[in-house]
């Protein structure tokens, strides 16, 4: 990113995508992949381009297969991807800009309804981001609603007001969180919503820091916030709200951008700008999501991130450690490491590689 605008709009719109091959150039990509155990990339595609992508990486062959939702719809998927999630047999898809659900077979990629997200008829609500529960998905939307989505009907069934721009969502203490930015507004928002999803109503909200945006649950309730700032003067910080008591701590991590879970470790993708706005002091710290103690300063012994680290994953089986890489502009990279941080594989991806989610063969 060149220019603050710029960086405040990748940060804000997430954007960009193109197609990938894997980088072994013995290895050549099929034409029509068999997907078994391997991993979905999702690739935002430049915002307003439409030219977001998705690539399957075969964990068994090491091939990376490019544009795999064109290759089996024999249509783009639209206008920046956000986010993605596996939940049974589904592939759940969120393209923000063209405001559309697209719910896939997990093991073919192929398309069984693309659902239009709107906040009234003709009028987009721009989705964000998405978790499931007790067979329902639950999408935040810029127009300051969280939707519920049957997975039976692949349908939205109801809608809540939450506050303005809602971004990161996770299941937590049988409640959904749900970060509301109000990161359009000239004023930033600074809590997180609690709704009950029995009732679907909001219990109650949470002050954290401001503009937070990318949140996540470990398995004993805690919450973790990363509050972004305003980008000027308040710096990104991340706070844990308690499973327990519900209270909120700081926690001592500097400059935190990306965070996953896995188990009691919660890792947490640090990196700071220079004058020319290029990613610099890049760091992946490991803390006890129990203690909020700091574990490992930097996980990271293998291959160094170049560019802008822009995705963070866990694969759930084999604890992998999965890093999207991007300058905004070219291509995009994965990189792949073991839960000590020693490299395994990297392979090309599209601009902004958002999100990776895991795919088995069962």
């Amino acid at each position: 990113m060149k220019t603050k605008n710029l960086l405040l709009a990748g940060l804000l719109m997430t954007g960009m995508a193109l197609s990938f091959t894997s980088c072994d150039p013995k290895k050549e990509q099929p034409a029509t992949p068999v997907i078994t155990t391997g991993t979905y990339v999702l690739n935002s595609g430049s915002f307003g381009k439409n030219n977001a992508s998705m690539t399957y990486y075969d964990l068994a062959t090491g091939v990376a297969t490019a544009d795999i939702f064109n290759l089996k719809n024999s249509k783009g998927l639209g206008d920046t991807g956000q986010d993605a999630l596996i939940y049974g047999s589904k592939l759940y898809v969120v393209v923000n800009n063209s405001s559309t659900l697209q719910v896939m077979d997990k093991h073919t990629a192929t398309v069984s309804k693309s659902i239009v997200m709107e906040t009234s008829p003709g009028v987009p609500s721009y989705p964000r981001f998405m978790t499931a529960y007790n067979g329902k998905i639950y999408v935040t939307q810029w127009d300051g609603t969280v939707a519920c989505v049957d997975t039976t009907s692949l349908s939205v069934i109801k809608t809540l007001k939450v506050g303005p721009n809602p971004e990161g969502i996770a299941v937590a203490n049988s409640k959904l969180y749900v970060a509301i930015s109000g990161g359009l507004n000239k004023v930033k928002d600074s809590t997180v919503a609690v709704i009950n999803p029995t009732s679907f109503t909001v219990d109650k909200t949470i002050v954290v820091g401001l503009n937070p945006q990318g949140l996540i649950a470990d398995a004993l309730g805690n919450v973790f916030v990363v509050a972004m700032g305003d980008y000027v003067k308040v710096m990104p910080s991340i706070l844990k709200i308690d499973g327990t008591s519900g209270s909120t701590t700081k926690i001592s991590v500097t400059n935190p951008r990306n965070i996953a879970v896995d188990g009691n470790n919660l890792y947490v993708m640090t990196f700071g700008y220079d004058a020319n706005f290029q990613a610099v002091n890049k760091k992946l710290v490991i803390v006890n999501s129990q203690t909020s103690a700091i574990t490992n300063s930097n996980v990271l012994t293998g291959d160094s991130i170049l560019k802008t680290p822009y995705s963070l994953d866990i694969n759930p089986i084999t604890k992998d450690i999965y890093i999207g890489e991007t300058d905004y502009v070219t291509s995009g990279k994965m990189y792949c490491y073991d839960k000590l941080g020693a490299s395994k594989f990297k392979f090309s991806a599209g601009l902004n590689p958002i999100k990776t989610v895991f795919v088995t063969n069962k």
